[in-house]
């Protein structure tokens, strides 16, 4: 299917740029998972002069774009060595001959110059050698752009700038232009390109977001591994014995996949909006508080095959749900629900789903945790700014906290000691000691924090910053920042997960 993609964009490239009466040679640079390379060196050297003199300079030379092409204009006749280099790959050589008015093309596929980790398939898009002893967090990234509703002019008789200014068009029109489909329908062939293409009677390059679930390295505290998805996943849980998770985002999918990344099955929910999701302890059951209107409710999900198996209710008059959290002991289930005036704690029991307690918290309650035993929850009020702790033996608030900005998300440290919530409006991580009920005290973190998971030792707290791109990492015990990734343009992390 890698050829198939590649052929189809030769083939479309070709005529459009021989109408421009020039000499052409283009391609495209691919890993060996078919991934296009941004910025990967092209170079057009005379027949062997490359390898006699590392100092002579290429006659020609230019870059891949962020789409993994690349395109020469008006090359003189004759046979050229065209020499691919990307650093992190090996050097790839192929000669070619440039025909007059004859538009040439030649691809690459690129091997990385070291060797992945051991034990891993080749779901992962490799970007630095992998150790699964400490490659354990996973962090689901969002593309800030619906890429597939932006079409792009390509220009062949602008050297300089050959592909144009994005411009917005529907998808349903760019379906249209490419495959006489709307590809947001699940077009087959536009899924199985998923692919940058040109299109030769419009001109225009169409490109999928870059969505991803990407591995941060614990002991490097830096990304060695993505996962791509075919959509914007935002939320994300492992089993409890880390071999499996699962994901929810932009498509209404509950998708099971492997630790490394191998998609297993995918269930629709329709038109849903799956607000969070929980798994039970022994794996078993996927509950998934949907936002469903009039009627909300949590769905739940076999956590073997991956189908629905069933339903519970919730209040109709409490608002919609924002949270689920269940506890060690798999009897207890909590969800949060309410909107701009007022919030709800649903207390249900995980097998029947009937409704033991309903407990009155902040406004617009997000985010919860629950200690290991099911006595107390920790509840983020993203619209009072609060954060509530909940005595569930006794259905009271014991202690409301002023919280930073905006609390968002919850996570319990493993003995129930310790909540870690994150402040979305005002860039902070607040530290919940849960027995007292007190703040105690809050982390700078990075811009927009969203998703927050602790490692099992709680040593080590995992922050997505939503806004400004990056991973901030604390010391769970001294409140210390100890590191961050470095923010990636255009994409965001939202949720976060620590495979066990």
């Amino acid at each position: 299917m890698r050829k198939f993609s590649i052929l189809l964009i030769v083939f479309l490239l070709l005529p459009f740029l021989a109408r421009a009466g020039n000499t052409y040679l283009s391609g495209a640079v691919l890993d060996g998972e078919g991934h296009f390379i941004e910025n990967a060196s092209i170079m057009l050297y005379r027949p062997g002069t490359y390898h006699k003199n590392k100092n002579i300079k290429p006659v020609y030379m230019t870059t891949t774009n962020n789409y993994g092409v690349f395109l020469f204009q008006n090359l003189s006749p004759g046979i050229y060595d065209v020499i691919c280099k990307k650093k992190g790959y090996h050097i790839q050589e192929k000669s070619i001959p440039v025909i007059p008015n004859s538009p040439q093309s030649v691809d690459f596929t690129l091997s990385p110059t070291y060797s992945p980790g051991w034990g891993l398939s080749s779901h992962f898009f490799f970007i630095h050698p992998v150790d699964l002893k400490t490659a354990r967090v996973y962090v689901a990234f969002t593309s800030d752009k619906d890429f597939t509703s932006y079409g792009y002019k390509v220009n062949p008789n602008n050297p300089a700038n050959p592909i144009q200014s994005p411009f917005m068009t529907s998808p349903a029109e760019m379906g249209g232009i490419l495959y006489g489909a709307n590809p947001m329908q699940g077009d087959p062939i536009f899924q199985l390109m998923r692919k940058d293409m040109f299109n030769q009677s419009a001109g225009f390059i169409q490109t999928l977001h870059p969505d991803n679930i990407s591995i941060l390295d614990s002991k490097k505290n830096r990304i060695v591994a993505s996962i791509p998805t075919p959509s914007r996943v935002y939320w994300l849980a492992f089993s409890p014995e880390g071999k499996r998770f699962w994901t929810i985002g932009q498509l209404d999918d509950l998708t099971m996949y492997s630790r490394n990344g191998s998609r297993i099955a995918s269930v629709n929910l329709g038109n849903n909006i799956v607000s969070a999701l929980a798994v039970s302890p022994n794996g078993n059951r996927v509950y998934l508080a949907v936002r469903s209107y009039p009627s909300p409710e949590v769905l739940i999900a076999d956590g073997v095959s991956n189908s629905l198996v069933g339903s519970f209710p919730l209040p109709s008059d409490h608002g919609q749900p924002g949270g689920v959290a269940v506890s060690a002991d798999g009897r207890i289930l909590v969800v949060t629900m309410g909107d701009g005036s007022e919030g709800w704690l649903e207390v249900l029991n995980a097998s029947t789903g009937q409704i033991l307690e309903q407990i009155p918290v902040g406004a617009e309650p997000l985010g919860v945790g629950i200690t290991p035993y099911g006595t107390r929850a920790v509840v983020a009020d993203y619209g009072s700014s609060t954060v509530d702790v909940v005595d569930l033996t006794t259905g009271k608030v014991v202690s409301e906290i002023q919280s930073g900005l905006e609390p968002c998300q919850v996570a319990m440290r493993s003995d129930g000691r310790v909540a870690f919530v994150t402040n979305h409006g005002d860039n902070t991580l607040s530290v919940v000691e849960v027995n007292r009920g007190v703040q105690l005290g809050r982390v700078p973190v990075g811009k927009g924090p969203m998703g927050v998971a602790v490692s099992q030792s709680g040593k080590r707290v995992y922050v997505a910053d939503q806004e400004s791109g990056n991973i901030t990492v604390i010391n769970g015990y001294s409140l210390v920042v100890v590191g961050s990734t470095t923010p990636v343009k255009g994409i965001h992390p939202y949720g976060i997960a620590i495979r066990p």
